[in-house]
This record gives structure tokens, C-alpha cells and sequence, in this order.
């Protein structure tokens, strides 16, 4: 990277992010650059997970202990029943 390009870098940083750069400490490293690449993409999958599962449960009707149980689960929310 010549000087020519460290200075319109720092300068498009500047503009775009309003983040002031130091020329002396600005170089580029290769390994940190995979590296944080590595722990962006990862924590991008774990954010990206649909942590809203739909989960279906069969409940026959003589079983009233477990039909209360299950609308009383503040932990799931009933969508719908149909008969079985």
C-alpha cells in the first residue's frame, strides 16, 4: 500500500464513517484480517439462527394433566387445535 492510498483511505474512512485513522499504525495484517473475518461470520450465523421453532405436540383429550400443563406453559405459545 503505497502512501498515496493509506491517505484516501484514511480520508474515505473519515468521510464515510467519521472515524480518524492514525497513518502510523495503519498497516495491513493479513492473519488478524482472517482472523476477525473467521469471528464476524461465525457470530453473524449465530445471530441469524430463528431462534422461533414451530414445535408440534400431540395431546389426546383424555389426558387433561398434560393439555393444562401445556396451556399453562408460559414458554409456548398455542397457535391452533384440531381435532385427532
Amino acid at each position: 500500500m503505497t502512501d498515496e492510498e493509506k491517505k484516501a483511505y484514511i480520508a474515505r474512512t473519515w468521510e464515510m464513517d467519521g472515524v480518524k485513522l492514525d497513518p502510523l499504525k495503519t498497516m495491513k495484517n493479513k492473519t488478524l484480517r482472517s482472523l476477525c473475518k473467521i469471528f464476524l461470520n461465525s457470530t453473524w450465523r449465530k445471530f441469524a439462527r430463528n431462534p422461533m421453532k414451530v414445535e408440534t405436540r400431540l395431546v389426546y383429550n383424555s389426558d387433561g394433566l398434560a393439555m393444562t400443563n401445556l396451556f399453562n406453559d408460559p414458554n409456548f405459545e398455542l397457535t391452533g387445535m384440531l381435532p385427532y
